[in-house]
């Protein structure tokens, strides 16, 4: 049996770091990637010409504070705070018919990681695997944003034996839940309930498509982090993008969060695969 690539990482040495699965992503504007959740909210590609972060000492009062001035005038100023580290359980995609070990043969050697038995080549895999790790924060942990680091490290192996060239994909990314009770009996901008849940999405750091000649293997590495620009969740996209009051985002951060993380995605090609995230959340 082929030694498992080991690519868990202790915790405290990780360095922890979209395609979006809610319907609730309204505030994601016209021109900005909307497979990701980590953007600014709306009007902001014309509103961040001039200065982006002025000179305290040039600012005369909290009026020059703004949108047009600084881009995110809610957390201006405010000092970074740590939030959390997390990792995922290893996730191992396995095709036993290219002669690698079945899952039930990791389950036999001891192995815990989550794990797939690959469909047979060319046919691609759906990986969902939503509640690999959690973060739980208390009520008041930040002020107005939650930011992140997210650091998938993963090693897989394409392999082509199907007598014609064919399209190799690596297409796993992080997901992420949040929850809070605040959410509890309100309803997003297009009128479906939140129910406890604000975004249940995925976060794009890497994808990889590529044409496999017949008989050619390719082994590959990758660890890529994608660190926070709008956040993954902020007083502004609160207000603009899930239609929140003052008062409905003032509880939301004065309450409990809960972020739930884990690995969505597909494959195709792939004979061998392991792949988990590091995560690092601040806020302010």
């Amino acid at each position: 049996m082929r030694k498992k690539i080991l690519l868990a990482v202790v915790l405290c040495c990780c360095v922890a770091g979209a395609q979006a699965q809610s319907s609730r992503l309204s505030g994601v504007p016209a021109g900005i990637d909307r497979e990701s959740v980590d953007v600014l909210p709306m009007g902001t590609q014309h509103r961040l010409e001039g200065r982006f972060a002025p000179d305290m000492a040039q600012i005369a009062n909290k009026g020059d504070i703004t949108v047009e001035t600084v881009g995110d005038p809610d957390s201006f100023g405010h000092n970074k705070t740590y939030l959390g580290l997390a990792q995922t359980e290893s996730v191992i995609l396995t095709d036993p018919l290219a002669g690698e070990p079945s899952c039930s043969d990791y389950l036999d050697a001891g192995y815990t990681a989550q794990c797939v038995d690959l469909n047979p080549a060319p046919n691609s895999t759906t990986v969902d695997f939503p509640d690999l790790a959690s973060i739980q924060l208390p009520g008041k942990a930040t002020k107005s944003i939650i930011c992140f680091t997210f650091t998938p490290i993963t090693s897989w192996n394409w392999s082509n034996n199907t007598g014609s060239a064919q399209t190799a994909i690596m297409a796993l990314r992080p997901s992420v839940r949040i929850e809070s009770e605040t959410l509890n009996g309100l309803n997003d901008p297009e009128g479906n309930p939140f129910n406890g849940v604000l975004m249940d999405a995925t976060i794009t750091t890497f994808l990889q498509y590529r044409t496999l000649n017949d008989g050619e293997s390719d082994l590959q590495y990758n660890a890529t982090t994608r660190s926070c620009i709008g956040g993954l969740v902020s007083e502004r996209s609160l207000r603009e993008g899930y239609g929140l009051s003052d008062k409905q985002i003032k509880d939301f951060f004065k309450n409990p969060i809960t972020l739930t993380f884990g690995v969505r995605g597909s494959v195709a090609m792939v004979t061998y695969a392991d792949y988990l995230v590091g995560i690092r959340l601040y806020g302010d």
